[in-house]
């Protein structure tokens, strides 16, 4: 019995307004919690952008570097490639020079008397081949093969042209039937040349 008195007295204690003091903690109570959720709600949203934004930035620092280090490996490329090209110049100067100073020793330096001569009795010696043989060769000829003239300096001139992949002995009989047919008189040159005209073209 003393207990449910006690329990009266207390509840009796619990005035009208002390109830509306309680709803009107309980009530601001249940406010701050749904501003805290809304305001953790919006927090949650905002680390969601922000790790989006995080993750895109790290892609792109990523990418970035990855640039970054193709353009260093081709700037060291480019590099190594510009001091190889340096030194190749600074040998080609070298080597410039040193041409340079050959040629201005050699344009100072005379042939000894015995090249002179030998020069002399060489350019003596083709000259009088071209009198007694009577060919004239034709130095701009393409390279397969050997053309001229042969020539008496009076009545005979005749044109020669040897593929220069014909054997060297037969080119010499070739010239050498042509130098015969240059000294002989009109009419028996003309059939020495219609008889061997076909084998030396």
């Amino acid at each position: 019995m003393e207990e449910i008195l006690a329990l009266k007295k207390k509840n009796s204690s619990n005035s009208p307004t002390k109830i509306k003091e309680i709803l009107q903690q309980i009530s601001n109570t249940r406010l701050d919690s749904d501003k805290i959720s809304y305001k953790l709600e919006e927090n949650e949203t905002r680390i969601n952008e922000l790790s989006k934004e995080v993750f895109t930035l790290r892609e792109q620092f990523e990418s970035e570097t990855q640039i970054l280090e193709s353009k260093i490996n081709e700037s060291v490329e480019q590099k190594s490639l510009l001091e190889n090209l340096n030194e190749e110049k600074e040998n080609a100067s070298l080597s410039l020079k040193e041409l340079e100073t050959q040629h201005k020793t050699m344009k100072r330096t005379k042939p000894s008397l015995s090249d002179q001569q030998l020069l002399e009795t060489g350019k003596r010696k083709h000259k009088l081949y071209k009198e007694f043989t009577g060919i004239r060769w034709d130095y701009s000829a393409p390279e397969n093969v050997i053309e001229g003239f042969i020539t008496n300096k009076k009545d005979f001139i005749e044109k020669i042209s040897y593929k220069c992949d014909t054997g060297y002995k037969t080119i010499r009989e070739l010239l050498w039937r042509d130098i015969r047919c240059s000294t002989m008189e009109s009419k028996a040159r003309e059939e020495c040349c219609k008889e061997n005209k076909p084998v030396n073209k």
